[in-house]
């Protein structure tokens, strides 16, 4: 199941949305007729309960679908906090060091512009394949190891190393926190539900009267569930797709540091 969402998510969401609904709509026209075909005849009250049963299913369906909606946004939505609040952190230890005043605190905030830089270019790109970015490791290393240099010479300094320090945790924490959200995606136990419904429904489809006025409407039935489980597959996973979450907040962080001066 993994395999196939991930190969639909790469295709694109217009793509993934017309395969979707165009294979189950397909489906649902084709299995009643081809049932027909084969010369497998069935009661008029057996059609109808079986049509019966699939607007129940279908509705059931909708229903579990639109829960897996707000599950999967959820995720996106946190997904999305995470990353501001990773950019609020650079702001922030970029402003302590600012404040700082040394000549060194002062070079140390290009160490940060570069690991900022390497988290949008190198390892934004990775989490599409659930991967982290050695470049960016080496990068916060290197500037966790340039802060234990810092000697603050008055109060003021120590009370800025205090704040850049509490930021730099913060920005390890909040990647991490980021990174462990790569695979996040609905509960298997959820796509269980969801493909044993799909399944009831395209049975219980296959024996309902063939003819077409019944065709359209469970076409158009079908044509809803595939929809919301279009919908779903494109949102499951805030950081794969055409809809994952972007770096946007990081790389307006950036501009704001690369044009704040000395002073400010």
């Amino acid at each position: 199941m993994t395999s196939l969402i991930e190969f639909l998510q790469s295709l694109g969401n217009a793509a993934t949305f017309l395969i979707v609904v165009g294979v189950l709509v397909g489906v649902a026209i084709l299995l009643p007729r081809l049932r027909r075909r084969l010369g497998i005849e069935l009661h008029k009250e057996m059609m109808d309960g079986a049509s019966d049963a699939y607007k129940a299913v279908a509705s059931s369906m909708i229903f579990v679908l639109a829960f897996a909606v707000y599950q999967v946004q959820a995720n996106y939505r946190t997904a999305e906090l995470s990353v501001e609040k990773e950019a609020d952190q650079l702001n922030l230890m970029d402003r302590a060091l600012l404040r700082y005043g040394s000549t060194q605190a002062i070079a140390l905030r290009s160490l940060g512009v570069d690991y900022g830089n390497l988290v949008v270019t190198k390892e934004w790109p990775l989490m599409q394949k659930l991967g982290r970015s050695d470049e960016v490791d080496a990068a916060f290393e290197k500037l966790t190891a340039a802060a234990r240099t810092l000697t603050p010479e008055n109060a003021a300094q120590q009370a800025q190393l205090g704040a850049f320090q509490r930021a730099l945790d913060e920005i390890g924490d909040v990647r991490e926190a980021r990174l462990t959200m790569i695979d996040k995606s609905l509960p298997s136990l959820y796509w269980a539900t969801i493909a044993g419904l799909l399944i009831l429904l395209l049975v219980l489809v296959a024996f309902t009267n063939a003819s077409w006025d019944k065709l359209l409407g469970h076409a158009g039935q079908i044509c809803a569930v595939g929809l919301l489980l279009s919908l779903v597959v494109i949102v499951d996973g805030p950081f794969k797709g055409d809809t994952s979450v972007p770096p946007d907040s990081i790389v307006h962080a950036l501009k704001v540091i690369q044009s704040r001066h000395v002073g400010n």
